[in-house]
């Protein structure tokens, strides 16, 4: 049986989970930075946990994988 984590905290991804979010889609911290209309500083700074990374963020990810692998989601 899997288990499932439920996100209801604002910045409940960790920058551990954005780097592998970003790795499965194949993207560097620069793309990864120009797509979401941030600072590619600002991408290294979430994945070293450095500043959370904000909710808005984790569910245009969530959107993007849905959409890129038909439906994986992050767990």
């Amino acid at each position: 049986m899997t288990k499932c984590r439920t996100r209801a905290k604002v910045g409940a991804m960790t920058g551990a989970e954005l780097k592998g979010v970003r790795l499965r889609l194949g993207w560097t911290q620069k793309e990864l930075a120009r797509w979401l209309e941030v600072t590619d500083n600002t991408v290294s700074r979430w994945e070293k946990g450095w500043l959370k990374v904000p909710r808005a963020v984790e569910l245009a990810l969530e959107g993007k994988l849905e959409r890129w692998k038909g439906g994986l989601k992050l767990e």
